[in-house]
Protein backbone atom coordinates (compact mmCIF):
# COMPACT_ATOMS: atom_id res chain seq x y z
CA UNK A 1 0.00 0.00 0.00
CA UNK A 2 2.96 2.27 0.63
CA UNK A 3 4.08 1.93 -2.99
CA UNK A 4 0.61 2.05 -4.57
CA UNK A 5 -0.69 5.00 -2.49
CA UNK A 6 -4.39 4.17 -2.87
CA UNK A 7 -5.28 7.20 -0.76
CA UNK A 8 -4.00 9.50 -3.51
CA UNK A 9 -6.16 7.79 -6.14
CA UNK A 10 -9.15 7.75 -3.80
CA UNK A 11 -8.74 11.47 -3.08
CA UNK A 12 -8.77 12.21 -6.81
CA UNK A 13 -11.82 10.03 -7.39
CA UNK A 14 -13.72 11.52 -4.43
CA UNK A 15 -12.98 15.05 -5.63
CA UNK A 16 -14.09 14.15 -9.15
CA UNK A 17 -17.31 12.53 -7.92
CA UNK A 18 -18.09 15.56 -5.76
CA UNK A 19 -17.54 17.89 -8.70
CA UNK A 20 -19.57 15.73 -11.08
CA UNK A 21 -22.46 15.34 -8.62
CA UNK A 22 -22.85 19.04 -7.95
CA UNK A 23 -24.94 19.92 -11.04
CA UNK A 24 -27.29 16.97 -10.43
CA UNK A 25 -27.77 17.89 -6.77
CA UNK A 26 -27.94 21.67 -7.20
CA UNK A 27 -30.11 21.74 -10.33
CA UNK A 28 -29.78 25.50 -10.67
CA UNK A 29 -31.03 26.21 -7.14
CA UNK A 30 -28.77 28.85 -5.51
CA UNK A 31 -29.79 27.94 -1.94
CA UNK A 32 -28.90 24.28 -2.54
CA UNK A 33 -25.62 25.24 -4.21
CA UNK A 34 -24.70 27.36 -1.20
CA UNK A 35 -25.37 24.46 1.21
CA UNK A 36 -23.57 22.01 -1.13
CA UNK A 37 -20.48 24.25 -1.24
CA UNK A 38 -20.59 24.70 2.53
CA UNK A 39 -20.78 20.93 3.15
CA UNK A 40 -18.00 19.90 0.75
CA UNK A 41 -15.11 20.73 3.11
CA UNK A 42 -16.89 18.76 5.86
CA UNK A 43 -17.45 15.82 3.51
CA UNK A 44 -13.85 15.86 2.24
CA UNK A 45 -12.49 16.07 5.80
CA UNK A 46 -14.63 13.11 6.80
CA UNK A 47 -13.39 11.14 3.77
CA UNK A 48 -9.79 12.08 4.61
CA UNK A 49 -10.18 10.55 8.08
CA UNK A 50 -11.19 7.23 6.52
CA UNK A 51 -8.36 6.88 3.99
CA UNK A 52 -6.39 4.58 6.35
CA UNK A 53 -9.43 2.29 6.50
CA UNK A 54 -9.36 2.18 2.71
CA UNK A 55 -5.67 1.25 2.68
CA UNK A 56 -6.30 -1.53 5.19
CA UNK A 57 -9.25 -2.86 3.18
CA UNK A 58 -7.28 -2.79 -0.08
CA UNK A 59 -4.33 -4.54 1.59
CA UNK A 60 -6.68 -7.32 2.73
CA UNK A 61 -8.12 -7.62 -0.77
CA UNK A 62 -4.67 -7.94 -2.31
CA UNK A 63 -3.62 -10.44 0.37
CA UNK A 64 -6.65 -12.60 -0.37
CA UNK A 65 -6.03 -12.55 -4.12
CA UNK A 66 -2.25 -12.89 -4.35
CA UNK A 67 0.41 -15.00 -2.69
CA UNK A 68 3.24 -13.35 -0.77
CA UNK A 69 5.58 -14.04 -3.70
CA UNK A 70 3.15 -12.49 -6.19
CA UNK A 71 2.83 -9.42 -3.98
CA UNK A 72 6.64 -9.10 -3.93
CA UNK A 73 6.61 -9.27 -7.75
CA UNK A 74 3.91 -6.58 -7.92
CA UNK A 75 5.92 -4.37 -5.58
CA UNK A 76 9.02 -4.92 -7.71
CA UNK A 77 7.04 -3.88 -10.80
CA UNK A 78 5.88 -0.69 -9.11
CA UNK A 79 9.51 0.19 -8.44
CA UNK A 80 10.31 0.05 -12.18
CA UNK A 81 10.01 3.18 -14.36
CA UNK A 82 6.87 1.76 -15.99
CA UNK A 83 5.37 0.92 -12.61
CA UNK A 84 6.11 4.44 -11.39
CA UNK A 85 4.52 5.86 -14.53
CA UNK A 86 1.42 3.72 -13.94
CA UNK A 87 1.17 4.92 -10.34
CA UNK A 88 1.63 8.55 -11.38
CA UNK A 89 -1.05 8.33 -14.05
CA UNK A 90 -3.66 6.20 -12.27
CA UNK A 91 -5.72 9.19 -11.09
CA UNK A 92 -5.88 10.59 -14.62
CA UNK A 93 -6.68 7.14 -16.02
CA UNK A 94 -9.41 6.66 -13.42
CA UNK A 95 -10.91 10.07 -14.28
CA UNK A 96 -10.77 9.38 -18.01
CA UNK A 97 -12.28 5.93 -17.45
CA UNK A 98 -15.08 7.41 -15.35
CA UNK A 99 -15.80 9.98 -18.05
CA UNK A 100 -15.84 7.26 -20.71
CA UNK A 101 -18.23 5.21 -18.56
CA UNK A 102 -20.52 8.20 -18.08
CA UNK A 103 -20.54 8.86 -21.83
CA UNK A 104 -21.34 5.21 -22.48
CA UNK A 105 -24.15 5.34 -19.91
CA UNK A 106 -25.62 8.41 -21.59
CA UNK A 107 -25.41 6.74 -25.00
CA UNK A 108 -27.13 3.59 -23.70
CA UNK A 109 -29.89 5.69 -22.11
CA UNK A 110 -30.34 7.58 -25.37
CA UNK A 111 -30.63 4.27 -27.25
CA UNK A 112 -33.13 2.91 -24.72
CA UNK A 113 -35.22 6.08 -24.86
CA UNK A 114 -35.19 5.94 -28.65
CA UNK A 115 -36.29 2.31 -28.63
CA UNK A 116 -39.06 3.12 -26.17
CA UNK A 117 -40.24 5.95 -28.40
CA UNK A 118 -40.08 3.71 -31.49
CA UNK A 119 -42.17 1.03 -29.76
CA UNK A 120 -44.70 3.58 -28.50
CA UNK A 121 -45.47 4.65 -32.07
Amino acid sequence: MTVMKPEDRFKAVVLSVVQNLKPAVVQGRPEVEKRYDAMMPVFLESAQKRFNELSDAIASIYASNFTAEELREIIAFYHTPTGQKLLARQAVIAQQSMTAGQELGRAVMKDVMQQMNDHAN
